[in-house]
């Protein structure tokens, strides 16, 4: 396959990670890593894009938007049934035209989840030793998780030469009361203690929640916090489940391992990843839990 025939494979991967992508996002996501400067990614972008619209694969959303962030600016696309079709030709995957509902009736929604795993790829990129995964979409999230209640918005895993950050993601526009994401929290929790996580995961991940603003971010962790004091095992629960909350703008301006995030439990604002401390070995994010884990398991 030659070099314009995969990046064509690739920017329908993931319009179909997605739901629907900028120009800008594409050039981003699917030609990060190559040798070509910014500007030279956001021509071949646009090409590539022409190209697949030109065979009727990729058609453009028939609105303009700017994104969340105002970052998102441009002609916005979406993968038609003619490219689910030649992707799954192509070995793209099963479940091409298995989008999350709400991903498909907002485009301000994906947009951001886009925008979200963009910032996580420019961080690694500008980070040596770091590393960003594939963005899992919601409906495989759910499957990573066994769950058909709780569907988060993506997962992904990040690492660092020290530790590995393996992350649910969920979007907030604000359309709903902090009461409504205290609920999920809850859910949540139950989900821990079901266990039907395991099968796939080998760890509890975080929950990263982004917001419109830090006000919405921080009624959301303080709904959180209500919600985990509300169990009797309270104290385990913060220990072992990490909510952390942080505004789309933030995100993309300052970098998604900033020292941007508010933790339900925690005090001011935090780093994502901590930098490393020479008095103490490496270890995972995930390895401090274990124990509250296997006691919120045991007293379930």
């Amino acid at each position: 396959m030659n070099v314009d025939a995969e990046r064509a494979r690739r920017s329908l991967i993931l319009l179909r990670r997605f739901g629907r992508l900028s120009t800008a996002q594409v050039a981003g996501l699917a030609l990060d890593g190559s040798d070509l400067t910014p500007a030279s990614r956001a021509v071949t972008a646009r090409r590539v894009l022409q190209d697949l619209r030109a065979r009727r694969l990729v058609a453009p959303v028939p609105r303009a938007v700017g994104g969340p962030t105002g970052g998102s600016q441009g002609t916005v696309h979406r993968l038609t049934e003619a490219g689910s079709r030649y992707l799954g030709g192509l070995g793209g995957g099963a479940g091409a035209d298995r989008r999350d509902r709400r991903e498909r009736a907002s485009c301000e929604h994906a947009l951001a989840c886009a925008d979200v795993a963009l910032a996580f790829v420019r961080a690694a990129r500008d980070n040596p030793g770091h590393a960003m995964g594939e963005w899992h979409p919601a409906f495989e999230a759910a499957e990573l998780l066994g769950s058909t209640l709780v569907v988060p918005d993506g997962h992904f895993v990040y690492s660092t030469q020290t530790m590995e950050v393996d992350a649910l993601v969920e979007v907030d526009l604000a359309t709903e009361r902090p009461a409504w994401f205290a609920r999920k929290v809850g859910a949540y929790v139950a989900l821990l203690r079901g266990g039907t996580w395991r099968a796939h995961l080998a760890s509890w991940p975080l929950v990263l929640t982004i917001t419109p603003s830090a006000e919405r971010a921080s009624s959301l962790r303080r709904a959180s916090e209500r919600a985990l004091l509300g169990e009797r095992d309270a104290q385990a629960l913060l220990r072992t489940m990490r909510f952390q909350f942080a505004p789309l703008a933030d995100i993309v301006r300052e970098g998604a391992l900033g020292r941007i995030w508010q933790r339900a439990g925690g005090e001011g604002l935090e780093e994502l990843v901590p930098p490393p401390r020479d008095d103490v070995g490496a270890c995972a994010l995930d390895d401090a839990p274990t124990e509250a884990t296997s006691d919120i398991g045991a007293g379930a």
